[in-house]
This record gives C-alpha cells, structure tokens and sequence, in this order.
C-alpha cells in the first residue's frame, strides 16, 4: 500500500509541476504574438482581453463596431511602450491614440489616452498631445458644444493637462488647468512658439500677449494703460497684486522668455 500511495502521490506531483510550468510559456508565447502585430497590424479580441484589460461582456459588439491596431512599440530601459489607434463606428466620428506600459513580461503597469476625436452634429470632445519630453506629456482636452444647424460654436471648453512618466512606466497626473478661450492669445498658453513666428508680430501685440497671460491669472495692472485694455474682456477678473512665475504653466513661461527678449530688441 505504502509503495501504491507513494506513487500517486508522485503522480499528482508531476501533473501539478506541469501545469504550472505551461503558465509561462502560454504568457510568453502570447506576448511575442502580441509584440509581432506591430506595426500596422489589427489586435485580436483575446489579446486585447489580455494584454490591454479590456473590461464588459460585449464581444461580439466589439469585433463589429471597435477596432484596435498597434502603431509603434518602444523598448525602454525598464518597459515598453505601446502606441495604439482606437476606431470605432458610432453616430460620428469616434478614433483615439492609446499609449500603454507593460513589463518585460508583458504585464501592464499604466495606460494614457493621448489623442481623442468623439463628435456629432451637436457636442466634440478631443485631446491632443500638445508636447512631450522624455519624463513629461502635455495634453490639451477640448469640449466643444454647438447647435446642429452651422451655428457657431455655443461653448469651448479647455484643459490643459500635465502628466508624468516615471522611470517604471507610470502615468501620473501632475497638474490641470483651465484655459479661457475667450482670450485673444490664448493659444500662448498651450503650445509652444516659435521666433519665426514672433518676429512678425509688433512691439504692441507682443505686450497685449505677455500681459495678457498674467491677466489669465487675475494680475491687477497698475498702469490706466493695461487696466482700460483689459477691463473690456469680460474672463477678466483682477484680484492679485503678484502673479509668481511658479504660477505659469510651461508653455506661458517659455512662450514669455521669448517675447521678453523680442521686445528687448
């Protein structure tokens, strides 16, 4: 008997040790077939269950209306990063750029929508990946709500939006805020300019666009100068003696840098 048990158990041993052995080589061999569809190549519905944690019971709505493919595959010193294009069939137009990390193992650390296009007749919604450096992606989110008919449009809405990607592939929302685009420089707070692009301008618009990125922030001007040009603005509301350069988001602090040394010629 005692020879009959040691042999079951031995039995169960080897099953066991098999079955978990396979667990790797599936992920492995999933992964390398998740890795070979980039570029330009449509991602299966199981992958996308598996790799991107795809969420809902809605398959075969999914394989009908919603299609995913890999645009670019980065290796970095820690993880790789996925670019990958979100197109659906909706009422409108309906596309997004989807940017993921995933360990070597093809584990997923973090995930960020960099580009959007949502709309119909009546109401958009869009983000743009506005610029990036290594550790840092800005990102700018537009609403935009009108009537169908060719009307203009009743209400924009922005955001600017900065997040971090850390050494281990993490997203990070660092800061968000507000754009009036009622402004008429508004443009200068999220996008960067060129001297190219500034040379054109006039000593006088090139102080309209530096004052008015301080006034976004409710500067109360002591000049009669820049308190009469702005009073007619009505996003304009003074309430702060001192506007301090940490206040200023990127852009407004390197978009300035160049205007003050435009003006000092």
């Amino acid at each position: 008997m005692g020879n009959l048990d040691d042999v079951k158990r031995l039995g169960c041993l080897i099953t066991l040790l098999v079955s978990i052995g396979s667990l790797p080589g599936q992920t492995s061999n999933s992964w390398e077939n998740f890795k070979s569809l980039f570029p330009r190549k449509k991602i299966p519905l199981d992958l996308q269950h598996k790799f991107l944690r795809l969420e809902g019971e809605f398959d075969k709505q999914r394989e009908e209306f919603e299609t995913r493919t890999a645009r670019r595959l980065i290796k970095h010193q820690n993880f790789y990063l996925a670019e990958i294009r979100y197109d659906c069939v909706a009422g409108g137009n309906c596309e997004a750029l989807e940017v993921y990390t995933f360990d070597f193992e093809g584990n997923l650390i973090s995930k960020l929508e960099i580009e959007k296009r949502l709309a119909d007749c009546v109401f958009e919604s869009k983000k743009d990946l506005t610029h990036k450096t290594e550790q840092t992606w800005y990102i700018l989110e537009t609403k935009i709500v009108r009537e169908c008919e060719d009307e203009p449009n009743q209400q924009i809405d922005l955001k600017l939006v900065e997040y971090d990607l850390s050494k281990e592939g993490v997203f990070s929302k660092q800061s968000e805020q507000t754009i009036e685009s009622n402004r008429p420089y508004f443009d200068f707070s999220i996008g960067l300019k060129n001297r190219k692009e500034l040379e054109k301008l006039s000593k006088d618009e090139l102080a309209k666009i530096r004052n008015e990125i301080f006034a976004s922030y409710g500067y109360s001007f002591k000049s009669d100068k820049w308190k009469e040009y702005f009073r007619q603005f009505e996003w304009y509301q003074p309430f702060k003696g001192a506007v301090s350069e940490d206040e200023l988001n990127f852009f407004e602090r390197e978009n300035l840098k160049l205007i003050l040394n435009l003006e000092k010629q």
